[in-house]
């Protein structure tokens, strides 16, 4: 028997001593990666401190940077400076030599370029000194808007490489354009020992050009910053000590080496527990009772793991209980149990242990989700009709008075089971820009997909487009969410079903549904549909155009920028594109094409690349004007005289569909080319509706709205109106300017807004127009009034957005014309006393 207890304890050692072996190599382990993570960690410090002094000394030289081209931009808006502009420009020096030498005087050398352009922009047309420099044109055009262009580099890694200044005069004056050589900035960079690499950089069209440097480009940490108000940007490179592993593995490896130093620790100090219970096991079913020694047997049968060779070993008295172990390591390595005492319980125990109930009060999940249902003060906001008005053709709104999904979802139900009352199984949607649109787009399709419509997204798109996938993809039905500009407050959602565009009426009724309908069985799904690609694919298939025309266009900021210069390269056309970035547009993104004086810097744009003509889209091309040859204007009467002629020549009998505040001059024409011509009352829905009851292939709105057969979906489209009026000028083989010669003449003012606050419209257009001096004519339309007289006409009518009134007059000639204007105006102040007109 004691032999057999002797080799359970030989066993036991050996046991014991493996798992000693085991805990020091999980503590090698531990330490080795515990280092690791360490000195990883440190050399990550390291770097970015040196990377943070670096792009500190790179601010430092911006801040000198921007400091001379602040004091540059000062000196030009400096009262000696702007005299002496306005002297050299009365005096038609438009190389400003008392300028040029007051500069000098300034400090501001290395001139090479400095000239004075008068305004309006439409004299800087006939500056031929301009020379077609678009670049200039381009800072001309912008501190013309803004009163400053920021600072560009012009013609860079090329022989004539400047930074390019712009400021525009007071009272519109004129504008001061000034080039510099480009050391003017670089020779600002400095050596500095905190940057290894330091480069002016000009950030222009996505691409980056270096302009000066210092030091060697190579294996660096890279930063950039850009200089506000100007294409230039500080490019700084600093050499840093590679580390092993990136900071994230370093906290992993070191963490985890402190986990595995820890557990080897644990197990370590376990052996000696080890160590007392193999003993225990070695002492036989007595307990208490020491076995007698036996010959050659040891008289201590514990085992003590952590003596040290040659030490003397305790002796352990038979009748003493085991001693325990030494607390070395703290009492949560160890792993006892822990009761902890009545003053460190936790919190929450006694709520736990006296059969209360814990759960968070309905106060608190209130205070914590803010529509929880029990507080009476849920989430929900208001019904969204709250925060919708209705212009002929759109909802019209506030994005915070849609910013709650739910909001969305629930004017989607409504949309959604208007048009299952109509038939419509599937519906396209589609937005016009990006971030103001995307939560809405989605809470309207999921609102028209839970009241049973398939939805089709086709995602950020132009009108065209959209129209053209809903007849392709639907029976025609399309929702589009459009926002004014990249930074407008408001949105609109135009409406199609079946092909109908739904008018005031229709909204007015799905606004006025008192709860929308509950959610169908058969739900419909949301789909993903790419459109643009498709459409661009068919656009190649058509027929191209005889003539090479070169077409100035602007997209003004726009999605339409997307499709419009490649649809109309497709046709032969030869493009300039003008504002076709949608990250930089601003709120001009509406159109008044019966502006003359509007549209200026598409005209000098087609001026100065000598186009056959100028086209402006507004964001989503649904809208269109245009400006004629070299810049003349065009006024959209004489786009429909255009159009009208063209279809007149196909067809001697057809019919136009115009709302009233077309000149007489175009209804006259159409009339004389044997055509008819059918008014109805003001927008684009009340135009669509003429068109379907005669069946005409043409039709308008003053707001731009074309509508043509060409289109193929029945919608107003503004790129096939452009389309069209291409081929009008390719078919006939003459130049537009011939076209122009041919028509009758126009003199007409834009379209005129007067605010009457929901007074009784009609009677203050009558009373205005009795005091025009003109005679009453039938309109041909109830909602609008018409006067004329031999050389002059007058329109008036109420608007479907708002009841505000708008009106329109023409004359033979500019004197009738401003004597018309005076008595207007001296009208409308004795029927609205107070209100100051805007013409």
């Amino acid at each position: 028997m004691v032999t057999a207890a002797a080799d359970r304890s030989r066993g036991g050692r050996v046991g014991i001593q493996l798992i000693r072996f085991g805990s020091l190599l999980l503590i090698a382990c531990g330490l080795f990666a515990l280092v690791t993570g360490a000195v990883t960690l440190y050399l990550q410090l390291d770097s970015q401190l040196a990377l943070e002094r670096a792009g500190r000394a790179a601010g430092e030289q911006v801040r000198t940077i921007i400091d001379r081209i602040d004091r540059i931009q000062s000196r030009l808006t400096d009262y000696p400076v702007i005299r002496a502009a306005q002297a050299d420009l009365d005096a038609g020096a438009r190389h400003a030599p008392r300028l040029r030498t007051l500069l000098r005087e300034a400090s501001i050398d290395n001139i090479l370029t400095l000239q004075l352009v008068p305004m309006p922009l439409d004299r800087v047309l006939d500056n031929d000194e301009l020379e077609r420099d678009y670049a200039m044109i381009e800072s001309i055009v912008a501190a013309a808007r803004r009163g400053a262009a920021e600072v560009r580099v012009h013609y860079p890694a090329s022989a004539r490489e400047s930074l390019a200044f712009a400021q525009r005069l007071p009272e519109q004056d004129g504008v001061i354009f000034l080039r510099l050589t480009v050391s003017t900035i670089s020779s600002l960079l400095k050596a500095d020992e905190r940057l290894d690499y330091v480069a002016l950089m000009a950030a222009a069209d996505g691409h980056r050009l270096a302009l000066a440097t210092l030091g060697q480009a190579g294996e660096y940490r890279l930063g950039r910053i850009p200089v506000p108000e100007s294409e230039l940007m500080l490019e700084w490179g600093r050499a840093v000590t590679a580390s092993p592993l990136d900071l994230r593995t370093a906290v992993i490896v070191g963490s985890s080496g402190l986990l595995v130093l820890m557990l080897g620790l644990l197990v370590r100090r376990r052996t000696r527990l080890a160590s007392l219970l193999q003993r225990e096991s070695t002492r036989g079913p007595e307990a208490g009772r020491e076995p007698a020694p036996g010959p050659g047997a040891d008289t201590d049968q514990t085992l003590v793991v952590d003596a040290a060779p040659g030490a003397e070993k305790p002796a352990v008295s038979p009748g003493a209980p085991a001693r325990p172990p030494e607390d070395d390591l703290p009492a949560w390595l160890l792993g006892e149990e822990q009761t902890p005492t009545p003053d460190k319980a936790e919190p929450h125990a006694a709520g736990r242990g006296s059969g209360k109930d814990t759960a968070p009060s309905t106060a608190e999940t209130a205070a914590a989700d803010p529509a929880h249902p029990k507080t009476g003060q849920a989430a929900q906001p208001a019904s969204n009709r709250d925060g919708l008005h209705i212009e002929d053709g759109a909802l019209v709104g506030t994005a915070s008075g849609m910013d709650h999904p739910a909001s969305a979802r629930d004017l989607g139900r409504r949309i959604g089971a208007l048009a299952r009352r109509r038939g419509v199984a599937s519906l396209m949607i589609g937005r016009n820009r990006e971030a103001q649109t995307n939560g809405l787009l989605a809470g309207l399709g999921e609102g028209l997909a839970s009241a049973g419509l398939d939805v089709l997204d086709g995602g950020i798109l132009p009108w065209p487009v959209l129209q053209s996938a809903a007849v392709r993809h639907t029976d025609g039905s399309a929702l589009m969410v459009g926002v004014a500009g990249a930074s407008s407050g408001h949105f609109s959602i135009r409406i199609v079903l079946d092909g109908d565009l739904l008018g005031r009426q229709a909204l007015e009724r799905l606004l006025q549904d008192a709860e929308p309908e509950a959610e169908t069985a058969a739900a419909g799904v949301v789909k993903q549909l790419e459109a643009v690609d498709a459409y661009l694919s068919a656009s190649n298939r058509q027929p191209r155009l005889k003539q090479a025309l070169k077409v100035a266009i602007d997209c003004r900021g726009g999605v339409c920028a997307r499709v419009v210069p490649t649809v109309l390269e497709a046709l032969g056309a030869e493009c300039i594109p003008m504002q076709t970035d949608a990250s930089a547009a601003d709120d001009r993104t509406g159109l008044n094409p019966t502006d003359a004086d509007a549209l200026s810097e598409l005209r000098l744009c087609a001026r100065s690349f000598g186009a056959d003509l100028g086209l402006a889209f507004d964001a989503d091309a649904s809208r269109l004007a245009a400006v004629g040859p070299r810049g003349e204007p065009l006024l959209i009467d004489q786009i429909l005289m255009l159009l009208a002629a063209e279809q007149l020549e196909s067809d001697g009998s057809a019919t136009v569909v115009l709302d009233p505040f077309f000149c007489r001059a175009l209804i006259d024409f159409i009339e004389s080319k044997g055509g008819r011509v059918i008014r109805t009352a003001p927008g684009p829905t009340a135009v669509q509706n003429g068109i379907r009851q005669s069946s005409a292939p043409l039709g308008a709105t003053v707001y731009g709205h074309v509508f043509t057969v060409g289109s193929g979906h029945g919608q107003y489209d503004a790129l096939a109106g452009a389309i069209a009026l291409l081929r009008a000028l390719d078919r006939q083989g003459t130049a537009l300017r011939e076209h122009l010669s041919q028509l009758p003449g126009l003199l007409a003012s834009p379209l005129h807004r007067v605010v009457i606050s929901g007074a009784d419209a009609a009677g203050i257009a009558h009373r205005i127009g009795q005091r025009s001096g003109l005679e009453r004519i039938d309109s041909g339309t109830p909602a609008a009034l018409c006067y004329a007289s031999t050389s002059a006409g007058l329109t008036i009518g109420e608007s479907v957005a708002d009841g505000s009134l708008l009106l329109r007059f023409e004359a033979a000639d500019p004197d009738t014309l401003n004597r018309l204007r005076r008595r207007l105006r001296e009208a409308i102040g004795q029927v609205l006393p107070g209100q100051s007109p805007s013409f």
